[in-house]
């Protein structure tokens, strides 16, 4: 009887160990590409949206610039577990995991062609110990951008329609000009209610 419990604890154990070690989700394409790779499939102002479709399949979100241009994202992250995690009791105060993501940032023309892409690949490491319940320790993300689009030239505006002339406001008799009213001295009203 106790080693039947024995070998179900244990088992109960390694399969807690299988399970919650690792998680991944999103965009498996980029699970093995860096921001060099993404480099060569995408070349702005040349691949098209049908071929970035092709390479990484369906966006995990999209987006829109203004009416004519669309912007698609790659997400994908994955999770482990620290050691820590395992150890019994200590496991329950102290802990934590290491999170690292990829997000791929693409940018199309009214012409369905990249404009301009980024690629952003972090690592962060969240911790569990006693003062806090979390507390997340970021490393510096590499981030790569492709270059700026060149800058369209401005439309040249309408050179603004040319104004009568003012002429000076005459009193009725055509004595020259009206003088301003001169405000009263004191905040006071003549009148009364």
């Amino acid at each position: 009887m106790v080693s039947r419990t024995i070998r179900v604890a244990a088992a109960l154990v390694t399969a807690a160990l299988v399970t919650t070690g690792c998680a991944s989700g999103g965009n498996e394409v980029l699970r093995s590409q860096d921001a060099n790779a993404v480099d060569l499939n995408i070349i702005d102002g040349k691949t098209t949206r049908s071929e970035v479709e092709r390479i990484y399949g369906p966006p995990n979100a999209t987006s829109f610039a203004n009416a004519q241009t669309d912007i698609w994202i790659y997400r994908w992250a994955r999770s482990t577990a620290k050691a820590e995690n395992f150890i019994p009791y200590v496991g329950a105060f102290v802990g934590g995991r290491d999170v690292q993501t990829k997000e791929l940032v693409i940018l199309f023309n009214e012409q369905n062609v990249v404009v301009r892409h980024s690629m952003r690949d972090s690592t962060n490491s969240i911790r569990r110990n006693l003062s806090s319940s979390s507390s997340p320790t970021p490393s510096p993300a590499g981030i790569s951008t492709s270059p700026a689009p060149p800058p369209t030239p401005p439309a040249t505006p309408a050179p603004p329609a040319a104004a009568p002339p003012s002429r000076p406001a005459s009193s009725a008799a055509g004595e020259g000009p009206v003088p301003a009213p001169i405000a009263p001295s004191s905040g006071l009203s003549r009148s009364r209610l």
